[in-house]
């Protein structure tokens, strides 16, 4: 897929692709990246000490609705997401983010593949309806950059669920955030 978005001139872009469409080793230098920054405690923060080899092999087993944002020209991971559970035409997403991205394209990429997700993914090729209507996250309060970075890819706050989620392997109170589609 990404041969053929360069030989179309496609170069400075990004493009979604499920866990699945990747190798190992892209998946592998990703999670190694996070592993190295000592970030991917907070991701994987409901697993003791995860670890970027166990995390790999985890979501090649569990791939369904796990996806990777991926640089075209480099062919890198710069983010990562799931979606999941589900519950009617909504989901959580959790977001990773590589270590090295500036925060505004982290920012970017976050409300970028969430609008994407709202507005142009369908369950079904050619279906009239829309994949989800509305997407939420639980974030740990603990964690204050996570909380001001969601509601900068454009979710609203909705309030706290108490001990709603973990954080470093801890009960937390989680901060209920949403972003829906806008219905014209």
């Amino acid at each position: 897929v990404l041969a053929q978005l360069k030989s179309l001139g496609i170069n400075d872009s990004y493009i979604v692709l499920p866990v699945v469409a990747l190798t190992q080793n892209q998946l592998l230098t990703y999670w190694c990246a996070l592993e190295q920054a000592d970030t991917l405690k907070y991701r994987w923060s409901d697993m003791q000490d995860p670890k970027a080899d166990s995390i790999v092999k985890y979501c090649l087993e569990n791939s369904a609705h796990k996806y990777a944002v991926v640089d075209v020209d480099s062919g890198y991971i710069v983010a990562d997401f799931s979606l999941g559970p589900f519950t009617g035409k909504a989901a959580q997403v959790h977001f990773s983010m590589h270590p090295n991205n500036p925060t505004d394209l982290n920012i970017f990429l976050a409300e970028e593949v969430t609008n994407s997700i709202l507005y142009q993914w369908k369950a079904i090729k050619d279906l009239e309806e829309t994949f989800l209507d509305t997407i939420f996250g639980i974030t740990p309060v603990s964690n204050r950059p996570a909380c001001i970075f969601i509601r900068k890819a454009g979710f609203q706050a909705i309030g706290t669920l108490i001990a709603g989620t973990k954080y470093l392997n801890e009960v937390d109170d989680g901060l209920l955030t949403m972003k829906t589609r806008k219905v014209q």
